[in-house]
């Protein structure tokens, strides 16, 4: 059976709406499923911004060495470790942006989004090329508004709505359009392969972004049913019933490396929605390696 053969198999069996994007490199065989289909990013977000911090690294306009102290007011619910610790701690940028991404640190997020620019963000995903991914808003905004809370609201109600899972599905953040962050599998796998390619950054700074990536501890979803000691540089990206993974895998024994970016909606429990993307992940392993 071909990859797509495979993958439109998997998700024919799902209930839940899925944009699946994956390409060899050296082959250039693909597979796409909805492929132009707009999702919430989700944490997701956080490739976009790790590359644009990059870039003003190059630029001279920010240093990973920079200090940063960690206020009581920067605190933000959800993933990550540093909202976890005594407020005072004081961290570099590289720490910042190592926690971003490996825990999903929205803490860590946050703090990076004020330094980098929200609107330079954004403006850089749109001279890459990438006209359907949009970067609108912070993790906390994001989440604020996932459970229906304004401005006003303080951190403990925000926090006790996203643990009582008492989501506004009204919400902008839920819509599929410009007004929120959203992306595509082939806008993401496109950036990701914009990335191996050095058409982002400078050598230095994409093995940084690469190895990175490569450390994430978040394993339950592309990584999920892979061999143990795969080589998959990735992001994850959850949010009520939207569940995202996309990332870059190495494969062994001189089979190539693929790209694949997965994002998905309407699950009915997130360990159901794991399982699928990981099915999905290894499909694509397998077809590669000749399994």
């Amino acid at each position: 059976m071909s990859l797509q053969g495979c993958i439109d198999e998997i998700i024919h069996k799902s209930t839940a709406t899925y944009g699946v994007s994956i390409k060899h490199l050296e082959t250039s065989e693909v597979a796409i499923v909805n492929g132009d289909k707009i999702f919430q990013q989700a944490s997701v977000f956080k490739i976009p911004i790790l590359v644009t911090l990059l870039k003003q690294v190059e630029s001279n306009h920010l240093r990973l060495d920079t200090r940063v102290k960690i206020k009581k007011g920067d605190y933000v619910p959800g993933s990550g470790i540093l909202q976890e610790l005594d407020y005072g701690a004081d961290v570099s940028v590289k720490d910042l942006a190592l926690l971003m991404i490996i825990v999903s640190d929205n803490l860590a997020t946050d703090k990076l989004l004020q330094m980098v620019g929200l609107d330079n963000v954004q403006q850089h995903m749109e001279m890459l090329g990438l006209k359907h991914t949009t970067i609108k808003h912070s993790c906390y905004d994001l989440l604020r508004l996932s459970v229906g809370l304004d401005e006003r609201s303080h951190y403990d109600e925000v926090l006790t709505n996203l643990k009582n899972g008492e989501f506004d599905r009204k919400s902008v953040v839920f819509e599929r359009t410009k007004k929120c962050s959203v992306s595509t599998a082939n806008e993401m796998n496109l950036l990701l392969e914009k990335l191996l390619n050095y058409d982002l950054l400078n050598e230095t700074n994409t093995n940084m972004m690469l190895d990175i990536l490569l450390k994430q501890r978040i394993q339950n979803r592309l990584p999920l049913l892979l061999p143990e000691g795969t080589k998959i540089a990735h992001k994850t990206g959850s949010l009520d019933h939207y569940l995202n993974d996309c990332g870059i895998v190495f494969l062994p024994n001189d089979k190539g490396t693929y790209i694949i970016s997965v994002f998905s909606s309407d699950h009915h429990s997130t360990e159901g929605g794991d399982q699928e993307i990981g099915e999905i992940s290894k499909a694509a392993y397998d077809y590669f390696m000749g399994s």
